[in-house]
């Protein structure tokens, strides 16, 4: 029998236990701004300047461990200027949480950038890298960062490296479809390391030395190589292991010269440490470090949550440099990523904001993307249990979402738009996913809303199994199709009730696509790149005809879809069609 000071022992133990878990569930404070790491830490008023993690961190800050449970809070509307690797595991129950949104009135950013040395109007041709408008400009003097890419930032957002062809748009500079047009004979040429470009040649004049030409190369790609000089009207470069197209014409631009400066917002980098630069305004621009922010470091049970990431910058070969939140560890489990918002970056590794692999029971919702030069908005690799909901993706120069070898996978609920860049997908699942579930996305003004393959090289039992349902993808002028495959065996793979349009097609599959059902879409229709396999399943498609003009009216200005559209999608009532409607 069990006596009552048992009893009584027991119940001190289960309070005391209860007692030290209430103790290690600490709230911690950073104050970039103001704070001092020789603090507490436990308070506002106490606030760290670094968060624990970061190698900056000294005193508390430096010795502080955090356990499961606890929160480390950042000042709302403070940039935090550094970069954090997780020291420690959360639980199921109780995770590590980062969050920016609940100490002030305004979200705490993450700035990926840093203060230049100075900046000083030019007061001559000289002094400005031969710049023939050297009035309008600037020299900006700067500690050469830890990236190779050099890049600034201002009040307004990205500034960008001056072109010619100049752009239409100069966040999508490497749009190959405004630059020069050449033979397709010149690609001998540039395997050789010349370019004869006599337009070019009379504009750098002579500055060409230091400058780049941009190269439009095999596999959709665009390649840079630095100008050494110029012979007369041929621009003359190392070409190293460039592989031009040579069975479609040339496409070329110059880039970063002091002399193509032609607008605000324009700028060339023009010896170590200096920069010449078209500025917007009076305040001096900060120039991207190169740092990410966080890195989950193989730890589990994390939460990342209300902040604002914006100025980052990743050189081409630099993999972490740039990204939002990464993983650089062995394996990671229990991640949740949540209403950040991410801005006014450039990642020239094509890397994404979000870039995480060898992770497990991860959920990624609510956030915003916009305005990431040259990167991705999420990309996963070796990763399974996925959930990606819910999120707003706009502007990103590479990809919005990723899947590389993802293994359980649902894309659900998000709103991509104005994908365009020259190697850019609104959602790609490629390298051998399994099971991936792409359900009431809404992909529109993107040059290939969606794409597919299966195992590239190295072929697994089984189907990769993608249903693709319930979305409204609509490719623009320059796309082809809404839907499209890029072959490589892939096996098991449903579309039905959507709505796809594309100039050229809704759907385009290879004959190396098996076990394929498409049923019950709203389609312009379906293109195969050869012989259609004998296992597909085909029909009860409508067919849409009359371009963008017939999906707006097929969409209706309001968020519930006209009765006849969800019949023709085999829709019951309330099922959601895309992000942003939904049947009544």
């Amino acid at each position: 029998m069990t006596t009552m000071p048992q009893i009584r022992h027991t119940l001190i133990a289960l309070a005391a236990v209860m007692l030290a878990g209430d103790v290690r569930a600490a709230t911690f404070y950073v104050d970039f701004a103001a704070g001092n790491d020789a603090a507490k830490g436990t308070a506002a008023a106490s606030a760290w300047k670094h968060a624990p993690g970061d190698p900056a961190a000294t005193g508390s800050a430096g010795a502080a461990r955090l356990h499961a449970g606890d929160t480390v809070r950042f000042r709302g509307g403070v940039a935090y200027r550094g970069t954090i690797r997780m020291a420690a595991d959360g639980s199921e129950s109780a995770p590590i949480r980062f969050v920016g949104d609940e100490w002030g009135s305004a979200p705490a950013i993450f700035d990926g950038s840093d203060a230049v040395d100075d900046v000083a109007r030019c007061t001559d041709a000289a002094s400005c890298g031969g710049a023939t408008n050297w009035a309008q400009l600037s020299v900006i003097h700067f500690t050469p960062p830890a990236s190779k890419l050099v890049k600034f930032f201002d009040t307004t957002g990205i500034l960008y490296q001056s072109q010619f062809p100049a752009p239409v748009d100069a966040f999508f500079s490497d749009d190959v479809g405004t630059y020069a047009k050449f033979p397709v004979s010149s690609a001998a040429q540039v395997r050789g390391g010349e370019l004869d470009w006599p337009d070019a040649a009379k504009r750098l004049g002579d500055n060409a030395g230091g400058s780049e030409l941009s190269i439009w190369v095999q596999a959709n790609q665009v390649a840079r190589r630095t100008l050494v000089g110029a012979r007369g009207t041929v621009l003359v470069f190392v070409p190293g292991d460039i592989k031009p197209y040579t069975d479609r014409e040339g496409r070329y631009a110059i880039v970063g010269s002091a002399a193509l400066i032609s607008a605000a917002g324009q700028y060339a980098v023009v010896g170590e440490g200096r920069a010449v630069a078209w500025l917007r305004d009076a305040t001096p621009p900060t120039i991207g470090n190169g740092r990410y922010a966080f890195d989950l470091a193989g730890r589990s049970n994390i939460v990342v949550r209300g902040f604002v990431f914006e100025h980052f910058a990743g050189g081409s070969g630099a993999p972490r440099e740039g990204v939002g939140v990464l993983n650089n560890g062995g394996p990671a489990s229990g991640i949740t990523i949540e209403n950040n918002r991410f801005r006014t970056s450039s990642l020239y590794n094509g890397q994404g904001v979000l870039t995480l692999r060898n992770v497990r029971g991860v959920t990624i919702r609510g956030n915003d993307m916009r305005e990431i030069e040259r990167g991705s908005g999420i990309r996963m690799g070796k990763a399974s249990d996925v959930t990606i909901e819910n999120n707003h993706i706009e502007r990103i120069g590479r990809t919005g979402i990723a899947l590389l070898g993802v293994d359980n996978a649902a894309i659900r609920g998000n709103t991509i738009a104005h994908i365009t860049g020259v190697h850019g997908n609104g959602i790609t699942l490629y390298l051998d996913n399994r099971k991936v579930l792409v359900e009431a996305n809404t992909v529109t003004q993107s040059t290939r809303p969606m794409t597919f393959h299966g195992d590239k090289s190295v072929q697994r039992p089984g189907d990769h199994d993608f249903t693709i349902t319930h979305n409204v993808f609509i490719a623009d002028s320059d796309g082809a199709a809404a839907v499209t495959s890029w072959g490589s065996n892939t096996r098991g793979v449903t579309i039905s009730g959507n709505i796809l349009y594309g100039p050229k097609a809704g759907v385009r599959l290879t004959p190396t696509d098996t076990g394929i059902t498409i049923t019950d879409n709203i389609s312009s229709g379906l293109i195969v790149t050869g012989p259609r396999p004998g296992d597909w399943k085909v029909g009860g498609d409508r067919d849409i005809g009359g371009g963008t003009g017939k999906i707006d009216t097929l969409l209706g200005a309001g968020a519930a879809l006209p009765a006849t559209v969800c019949s023709a999608l085999h829709a019951a009532p309330g099922t959601a069609i895309g992000a942003g409607w939904r049947c009544p």
